[in-house]
């Protein structure tokens, strides 16, 4: 199968789920491009884009002028290939009517052009998150593509909308015949509640590769520092704040305590500041984002993993964080809140501990459980490898996906 994916940014270190799945697809023998509609993702690189050399597979974004005048004179110059190749698209790509802040600000527009160095023989346009979707059925009705189009529901995309905002913003999705793949079952309950068709609605988690991950748990030993780990985006709705102060209170009766935070984002300097301001700095430290290789050896050191997310202040949710998966691959027993789809992977006092969000006792109760219990700890990440190797194995999610799209072909 020819399969593009359309995705913001790529590679993004903070999503190597949409990096798995592409190679996952290429080693099982099909020919996929990305499209990238946003700027080039960070410095930080996977291994595996060169390995795969993805970087010939990957596609020039349409990267839009930030100046106006810059915006419209590009937009002159490639009118003319536009509507040549793609009449009605660019008319309706500038129909300011119909399409408002997009069609005039020349983001649909734009979004053609590297179009016009392509072909349209793809088998399947898969597209990570809502918008990007909304987008690619857009591209569909207009006739740019062909193929059949499949979108995969994270979070931020969703979170926060009401049941008339989604409607809104995803009525023409949920009316055509896209297949529609939300990463948790809740978030599949609030597609049906918006109107997707049940059976064109499917749940299809991201996953991880557990072979890379190797089970090695590192089970606490009296005496010797007790390692904390989370690696998230540094938001608002990770929740890390909750969780540095959850352990500032445990240092007089855990001095070994250390707690290890990797990633980058909006609240670094938030976050460092609030380490100063508790007396925190030689219990907990910021490392920054740091390649996959990394993040598995902080992995093997770490002795608990931390997932204390939140609802945000404007309402944004979890998915379900692949690095929780990751960590729970790794042999690492992880304590996380009721939150959004976090609940779908961590059961409590099965394969993790649970607490309320934004709960500062409770996680530091339940930290204090863990260091205080080892057996508790080899019974949750016995079980949390078992559930990771079941449900969320990238191996055979792929294999799951691909039968997806060869069903959406032969339908």
């Amino acid at each position: 199968m020819r399969i593009l994916f359309i995705v913001e940014h790529f590679p993004a270190i903070s999503e190597t789920f949409v990096l798995n799945q592409v190679t996952g697809l290429i080693d099982r023998g099909h020919d996929v491009e990305v499209y990238p509609l946003g700027k080039p993702a960070g410095p930080v690189v996977h291994p595996d884009f060169e390995k795969y050399n993805l970087q010939s597979r990957t596609w020039k974004g349409p990267h839009i002028p930030p100046g106006w005048l810059r915006r419209v004179a590009r937009a002159a110059r490639e009118l003319p290939r536009c509507l040549s190749r793609f009449p009605m698209a660019t008319l309706r790509a500038l129909n300011v009517f119909r399409h408002r802040r997009q069609a005039a600000n020349l983001y649909l527009f734009y979004s053609l052009f590297p179009f016009l160095d392509h072909q349209d023989d793809f088998d399947v346009i898969h597209c990570h998150f809502g918008d990007k979707g909304a987008l690619g059925q857009l591209w569909k009705d207009w006739g740019v593509i062909h193929a059949k189009v499949s979108v995969v529901f994270h979070a931020h995309e969703m979170a926060g909308l009401t049941t008339a905002q989604g409607r809104k913003l995803y009525g023409a999705l949920f009316e055509s015949d896209a297949l529609l793949l939300p990463v948790t079952s809740y978030w599949r309950d609030c597609l049906l509640k918006w109107g997707a068709k049940p059976e064109r609605t499917l749940v299809h988690r991201m996953g991880v590769d557990c072979e890379r991950f190797l089970y090695q748990p590192n089970p606490i030993v009296p005496n010797k520092p007790i390692q904390l780990l989370s690696v998230c985006r540094l938001t608002e709705m990770k929740g890390i704040e909750y969780a540095i102060r959850a352990v500032a209170k445990l240092p007089p009766s855990h001095p070994g305590l250390r707690y290890t935070i990797a990633g980058g984002g909006p609240l670094y300097d938030h976050l460092s500041k609030l380490i100063i301001q508790l007396g925190a700095g030689e219990s907990v430290r910021l490392v920054g984002p740091q390649p996959q290789d990394k993040v598995a050896a902080l992995l093997r050191e770490a002795n608990i993993y931390l997932v204390p997310s939140v609802t945000d202040s404007i309402g944004c949710q979890e998915g379900l964080p692949v690095a929780l998966m990751e960590a729970l691959a790794a042999g690492v027993p992880a304590i996380g809140t009721r939150h959004a789809g976090i609940p779908e992977l961590i059961s409590h006092g099965v394969t993790g501990l649970l607490v309320n969000e934004r709960d500062v006792d409770g996680l530091a109760r339940a930290i204090e459980s863990l260091v205080n219990a080892p057996h508790l700890c080899s019974k949750l990440v016995t079980q949390g490898r078992a559930v990771v190797e079941q449900e969320f194995n990238i191996r055979r999610l792929n294999e799951r996906l691909e039968i997806l799209f060869r069903s959406e072909l032969a339908a």
